[in-house]
């Protein structure tokens, strides 16, 4: 079972899981829902510093019903992916973290 949750305490945001996968869930569903920002495949709206950071607001704990969450098909692998540089690929794989992505198709290893 995959679970994630985030909470204020002392001026302090916490955030915990089960995986490395499901804290970086729990930062993305914190920035989405409590500081209104979000990262997409191609752009993100992070104008926010540390202390503009919402620090009061509601604990909250989720769980994932699978255990795996998919992404990539063998198209993208073939039309998008072939011409990315490495700071292309480090925002595609922050960007998985943050949506709990932990089964990407690998066609290589």
């Amino acid at each position: 079972m995959e679970f994630f949750l985030y909470y204020s305490f002392n001026n302090t945001i916490y955030l915990q899981g089960n995986s490395p996968v499901t804290i970086g869930a729990a930062l993305n569903h914190y920035l989405k829902n409590v500081a209104n920002v979000s990262m997409s495949w191609n752009d993100d709206n992070f104008n926010l510093l540390p202390a503009d950071l919402p620090k009061n607001f509601k604990k909250t704990y989720r769980v994932k019903n699978s255990k795996y969450t998919y992404h990539i098909n063998v198209c993208t692998l073939g039309y998008s992916f072939t011409w990315w540089d490495w700071n292309r690929w480090e925002k595609h794989l922050d960007w998985m973290n943050l949506k709990g992505i932990n089964l990407p198709l690998a066609f290589v290893g």
